[in-house]
């Protein structure tokens, strides 16, 4: 493995040393997996087979907050109310006078300001009705960022606000496959909410970044990341946040399920931008052979989304972070986070290279065996457009991947794709065979076979 101009998080390197992987030197070409930020094109124009690495080009349309915008209010404006899934949000500086006219309209709506390279809450300001934006902002009002009508009412546990960290992990874009993972961060502000004039520069009650709450005198870890008196802690996990809200009457499945519908949408509006990402990879390839090494599983992603419950219960996308921190400042942290990147690193299926390749008559009949197996489990009552050797490839590559996916869940394609296939801008062949595989419920039978 190698890390490169990233972060070395206790939790990636401890999953890596305990697999067997070690890191490969700077300048080596032999690694099996690129642990860093964006690869450049040369890098990725020089992928291997067997090599991974984990950012897809193009994925900074979801993690920069203003691009992020342009393909929600996009998808808007072809669906309308079916997006919407975010704050209304305004570029600045460049809608600077909509968002005047939005004020004027909306005079009692509060906003909530950010800067668009910024993280853990830097620079963030609120700004209510009858403040005025130059005396808020000053020279912020010129830097580039975005501006959000504030979700005002939001649902509170024990009077304090809170949000959700929700893993997301997409293992390709084209056919598009995403997974949420089971279990995410429930993250509490430590003053208890109050929307007035008086209150609005009082961060620790309307934000609820760890980076911000973490020095707060009312900051309480909980001793151990289990047991029932999670409310008392800042910071819990989203099993525990179930247990609270059905112990409040409210049913959590529906609610689960809305905030599925959200990743998915979220992950649709950037999906033909980040492909079109890797169709300019292929334009620029000097030679045909450059991409050869390259596939649609070199390249995966492990997205840290922000979601606001109001107190609706509708979810509210607030952010996409493509870099999400995996700092363990707790037991809480230390056990979902460390298990995640290890379910991550195994749905990709990075494995370490075997001493030796097999070989011999008997190595051969046994890699014959387990090829013919692995097609028997699709049966012959095929509908035609599955019956190709492309088509049974993408099946069974995508049911390996559930069958050691631990604690990912696979929210697309599933059952109920057929929802989402208006929301393509132009969807790909490869995504249409596995989409109407898992909507024909085939893969039921194939599980069956399984047996």
């Amino acid at each position: 493995s190698r890390y490169a101009n990233v972060h070395r998080y206790n939790a990636v390197v401890r999953v890596l040393r305990h697999s067997g992987f070690q890191e490969a030197p700077v300048g080596s070409r032999q690694w099996l997996l690129l642990w860093s930020r964006h690869a450049s094109p040369a890098v990725l124009q020089r992928l291997q087979p067997r090599q991974r690495t984990n950012h897809f080009r193009g994925s900074w349309h979801l993690g920069h907050k203003a691009l992020l915008w342009n393909s929600i209010w996009r998808m808007q404006q072809h669906h309308g109310e079916a997006y919407n899934i975010m704050p209304q949000t305004y570029v600045l500086p460049r809608d600077m006078a909509s968002w005047k006219d939005a004020r004027v309209r909306h005079p009692g709506d509060h906003w909530i300001w950010k800067p668009c390279n910024q993280s853990c809450g830097r620079g963030i300001r609120l700004i209510g009705p009858q403040q005025s934006v130059d005396r808020i902002l000053g020279r912020s009002r010129r830097r580039r960022g975005v501006v959000q009508r504030y979700v005002s009412n939001p649902l509170l546990i024990n009077g304090f606000k809170f949000d959700l960290r929700l893993y997301v992990v997409v293992l390709s874009f084209d056919p598009l496959k995403v997974y949420l993972n089971d279990e995410g961060l429930v993250r509490l502000a430590t003053e208890k909410y109050l929307l007035s004039p008086e209150t609005l520069c009082q961060r620790r009650m309307h934000l609820t970044n760890y980076s911000i709450n973490k020095s707060s005198p009312s900051f309480w870890h909980k001793k151990g990341d289990m047991g029932d008196n999670f409310f008392g802690a800042s910071k819990g996990s989203l099993r525990e946040l179930r247990a609270h809200l059905e112990h409040e009457g409210i049913e959590f499945t529906s609610l689960f399920d809305s905030i599925k519908d959200l990743v998915i949408k979220t992950v649709l509006a950037v999906e033909p931008l980040i492909r079109a990402e890797r169709h300019k990879l292929q334009q620029a390839a000097t030679t045909p052979g450059d991409l050869t090494g390259a596939h649609r599983s070199s390249c995966f992603e492990l997205y840290g989304f922000d979601v606001l419950l109001d107190g609706s219960l509708k979810p509210w996308l607030l952010e996409v972070n493509i870099l999400p921190s995996f700092s363990s400042g707790s037991a809480l942290d230390k056990r979902i986070k460390t298990k995640l990147i290890a379910d991550v690193l195994t749905l990709v299926g990075i494995q370490l290279p075997q001493a030796s390749e097999p070989h011999g008559e008997h190595e051969q009949d046994k890699a014959t065996a387990l090829n013919e197996a692995r097609e028997s489990l699709l049966g012959e009552d095929l509908p035609e457009h599955l019956r190709g050797m492309e088509a049974r490839e993408l099946i069974l590559e995508s049911h390996d991947e559930d069958m050691r996916s631990g604690g990912l869940r696979r929210i697309y394609p599933a059952a109920d794709s057929a929802n989402y296939a208006q929301y393509f801008v132009d969807e790909s062949r490869c995504n249409y065979t596995l989409r109407t595989w898992y909507e024909s419920r085939s893969d039921a039978l194939l599980k069956a076979n399984t047996k």
